[in-house]
């Protein structure tokens, strides 16, 4: 499937990207979501599974649209350089791919972290930061891409993350707009924005 090839190109140019400065944590804010973190994890997203082809390690639940939505993640490699790792996490519907949501450099200390942005179109700016996009899609076809609004509060909240077993534990909370509004002449559907909120991340990355 052409999305799993993306998967790979993504991975290539997260590890060639990549720069020796280390993401810092925010640890000075205290950012509550719905579901308590004591709770927010199940040990059952550890066992491995098939689903839609895709081998998965992990669970990824979100509060999108209103509804609290699982998506299956996929957990690339992680390039200790910079302590980040790759994860994307999709919404099929009907074997489709509808959405997708992708990390890059994702932080992997304990921490808050709030300073985020949307990956560039240059390939040749992206640094050590961590950058979260969001895609409407209809299969391998990208129907609309969506930026982080950077005005309103975005974070990463790592809970924990295991060098040795590479597991991570992580909570999250995203605001999206619609970066070229001539997309909605084709699929007027598109929303203008979209909000994320209660994000759960659970899982293996790739060893």
């Amino acid at each position: 499937m052409k999305f799993i090839l993306i998967n790979i190109f993504l991975s290539i140019v997260f590890l060639v990207s990549c720069g020796k400065e280390k993401i810092e944590p925010q640890t000075d804010h205290t950012f509550d979501l719905v579901t308590p973190d004591s709770s927010a994890f199940n040990d059952t997203c550890l066992v491995p599974r098939m689903v839609n082809d895709l081998d998965v390690y992990g669970c990824a639940r979100m509060n999108f649209k209103e509804l609290n939505t699982d998506f299956i993640p996929y957990f690339g490699l992680i390039d200790s350089s910079v302590l980040g790792g790759l994860i994307s996490m999709y919404l099929f519907k009907e074997e489709i791919l509808k959405e997708k949501l992708v990390l890059q450099f994702f932080p992997l200390e304990e921490g808050i972290y709030t300073k985020l942005t949307s990956v560039p179109w240059s390939l040749k700016q992206l640094g050590s930061r961590t950058t979260v996009d969001f895609f409407s899609m209809n299969s391998d076809q990208v129907k609309g891409r969506y930026v982080l609004d950077t005005f309103k509060l975005n974070f990463i909240k790592v809970n924990n993350f295991n060098w040795s077993t590479q597991i991570v534990k992580a909570r999250f909370k995203f605001y999206f707009y619609l970066l070229n509004q001539a997309d909605k002449i084709k699929y007027p559907e598109l929303q203008d924005s979209i909000f994320i909120d209660d994000g759960i991340i659970y899982g293996t990355f790739l060893k």
